[in-house]
């Protein structure tokens, strides 16, 4: 071998161990750059997790649908650390939430648990696989609790939630039998019912049961629960007693009067200082009907016609006519809380006017509360349904507050000539966040008086309408920051290392 064949094999050689040397060093700077690339992710991760915590949960609905509000998480906010509130889906955790009612629930009730600093958890136990859940939860059995509902449960305490009850249903379908929601109330229903196991409930409603009533009471029962009043349907009979522990006394859409005994035992529940809550709607076909109930009404200087109101000025109109109309709220009436300086005007439907009586008694004080303009008429029906005539033009109130003046505990009534923002039609309708069931809300909480815990939470109803990405939402605040360093900056990281890997090796 010539010296100049040894002096060519010797620089290959050499040529050789210098690239395997640098493919060595590439090997070592490639797994070197990824091990660091997964590092900086790690603790970019570890950095939001701890400092922003809560923060990392997005919500980019319209209208918030799968987080709580700010009145929940404050409310949650005054809850001793040590509370635990446990919350049980009877069920496995489902998976396809589209088009169920879990697609609102799921991802809220994980928000709770999210943002509520350990004091709410969130199971999904399904008792077909593990049938010791029930008595786990309810020893005596007396909730009867059953699968595809939740359970609430602090202190002891026990509350179910049915599904259905966290939403609002369009009333015509209901009375075929359907439920089509109109509103979200997932948050109101599961808020609420924390609300009354953690405080209890401070006051007592009995809501009267027995009179052909238009409708059920149950998205009235719902606000009440929602002021920490607790509620039983009082029936009636011919030994109608009135309860003791009756903070409230309440009547909702009937369709035949009260008996004799019943006003009597009215009267006396008022003359001991009790409050009372009248809603009744016209009917073409009893105008005269409700002789007990003015006898009633009559003792505290009201008296309810038996016209029905019909609006004549267009400004305060709400159909052509005149029977649904929009009323404003009194001055006087709203001076007597600031829970009421937020009401201009209230919607009427077909209702009676509610006057001062013929001879009143001085020591009792009646308000107006909701006024017509002094356009309006009173028109008389016969027992036929045929209108007759029409009273003169004039205002009306088609609700009044009356109480006795200068007494330590007053009795309280408030009356009015319509159901239209009561009955659990209009509600369903409407959701909780209606300017008028606002306005049943603050009525209920002055006749409650000091019986309202003063926790209570009013959450509003959130629009089903609304459920879709908000893209403003995905970019704004902390999300942007998130998104921007996962989408864009550990990507772009990732290129910039892969394009220096290959150029080097492209170089070998």
């Amino acid at each position: 071998m010539s010296k100049k064949t040894a002096n060519s094999n010797a620089d290959k050689a050499s040529a050789k161990k210098v690239s395997d040397k640098r493919a060595k060093s590439l090997k070592f700077y490639s797994i070197g750059a990824v091990l660091i690339l997964i590092a900086i992710a790690l603790l970019i991760n570890i950095f939001f997790d701890s400092l922003l915590g809560d923060a990392l949960t997005f919500d980019f609905s319209v209208s918030g649908q799968n987080s709580i509000t700010k009145v929940t998480q404050d409310y949650l906010n005054t809850l001793p650390k040590d509370y635990k509130i446990r919350i049980v889906g009877l069920m496995d955790k489902p998976e396809s939430l589209t088009d169920t009612p879990y697609e609102y629930i799921v991802p809220l009730l994980d928000d709770y648990a999210a943002k509520s600093d350990g004091r709410i958890t969130v199971e999904y136990i399904n008792p077909e696989t593990y049938p010791s859940i029930i008595n786990e939860l309810d020893p005596s059995g007396a909730y009867d609790l059953s699968a595809d509902n939740f359970v609430v449960s602090c202190n002891g305490k026990v509350q179910v939630v049915a599904p259905i009850d966290c939403f609002t249903y369009d009333s015509q379908y209901l009375e075929q039998g359907q439920y089509l929601p109109t509103a979200n109330n997932v948050e109101y229903t599961f808020t609420n019912t924390i609300v009354q196991l953690t405080n209890g409930y401070a006051s007592k409603a009995y809501i009267i049961s027995g009179l052909n009533e238009d409708d059920s009471s149950t998205q009235l029962t719902n606000i009440l629960k929602a002021l920490g009043c607790d509620t039983e349907t009082l029936e009636v009979s011919d030994n109608f007693e009135i309860p003791d522990d009756c903070d409230l006394l309440i009547l909702n859409g009937p369709n035949s009067d009260i008996s004799e005994r019943m006003a009597v035992k009215i009267q006396d529940y008022l003359n001991a200082g009790g409050n009372f809550f009248s809603a009744v709607n016209f009917y073409s076909n009893s105008a005269d009907k409700f002789t007990n109930l003015n006898t009633v009404l009559n003792m505290m200087n009201l008296n309810m016609d038996p016209y029905v109101i019909c609006e004549k000025d267009s400004t305060y109109y709400l159909d052509d006519t005149g029977f649904n109309s929009l009323v404003d709220i009194s001055a006087d009436f709203q001076s007597l809380s600031d829970d009421f300086s937020s009401f201009s005007q209230f919607k009427s439907s077909y209702a009676r006017p509610i006057r001062d009586y013929d001879t009143p008694y001085s020591y009792i004080k009646t308000t107006p509360i909701a006024t017509t303009s002094d356009s309006a008429t009173a028109v008389q029906v016969d027992a036929q349904g045929n209108m007759t005539q029409y009273e003169n033009a004039s205002q009306y109130n088609i609700g009044m507050y009356s109480t006795f003046d200068g007494m330590d505990n007053p009795p309280e009534v408030i009356a009015f000539g319509t159901t239209n923002f009561s009955s659990d039609s209009y509600i369903s309708n409407y959701g909780y966040s209606d300017t008028n069931v606002q306005f049943l809300r603050s009525c209920l909480r002055m006749l409650l008086g000091s019986g309202v815990n003063a926790n209570s939470v009013d959450v509003e109803s959130k629009s089903l309408d609304n459920y879709k990405i908000d893209s403003t939402k995905a970019t704004s605040g902390v999300s942007s920051a998130v998104l921007y360093v996962f989408m864009v900056i550990i990507p772009l990281a990732l290129v910039i290392v892969a394009t220096v890997v290959y150029k080097k090796r492209k170089n070998l």
